[in-house]
Order: structure tokens, then C-alpha cells, then sequence
């Protein structure tokens, strides 16, 4: 992630034939303090509810997160 710049870096179907989409992401830590975080997120049509997100931070462990699309879409208009 060096070069670090937030926006969309790939676009694929993964390995086990699920959609998935990767982004670059910026944590805030401070007012001048950010750090590079990549997010993987993927879907599975047999769970239609749940957004599986993995954090990848450079040196630091994997993060699994599964959300819910009702979230996901609030989190779009407003902080939830």
C-alpha cells in the first residue's frame, strides 16, 4: 500500500466465484494522523442480508467483519 491513494483498486470475482470488491480506505486517527487500511468486501448470494468486509492493515492482523446491508446503507447518509 505504498503510494497510498484512497479510492478503488480492483474489482474481481474471487477465487470461490462470489463477487468482491477492493478498496483503500483511510483510518482517521487524529487530525493529521491517518493510516492506509485495505478493505476486501465480498457477498454471498445464499446469505442476501450480509456484507463480509476483511480489513487488511500492513504489518497487522487480517479483520473479519460481517455486516449487515441495512447498515451498509445508512452508512451512506449518515453515521450509524
Amino acid at each position: 500500500m505504498s503510494g497510498y491513494q484512497p479510492g478503488v483498486q480492483a474489482s474481481r470475482t474471487a477465487s470461490h466465484g462470489r463477487p468482491q470488491l477492493t478498496l483503500d480506505i483511510e483510518r482517521v486517527l487524529d487530525v493529521s494522523a491517518r493510516q492506509a487500511i485495505r478493505a476486501e468486501f465480498s457477498y454471498d448470494p445464499e446469505r442476501p442480508l450480509i456484507v463480509c468486509v476483511e480489513f487488511l492493515i500492513e504489518g497487522g492482523p487480517r479483520v473479519l467483519w460481517r455486516i449487515g446491508r441495512d447498515l451498509l446503507q445508512q452508512g451512506l447518509y449518515s453515521m450509524s
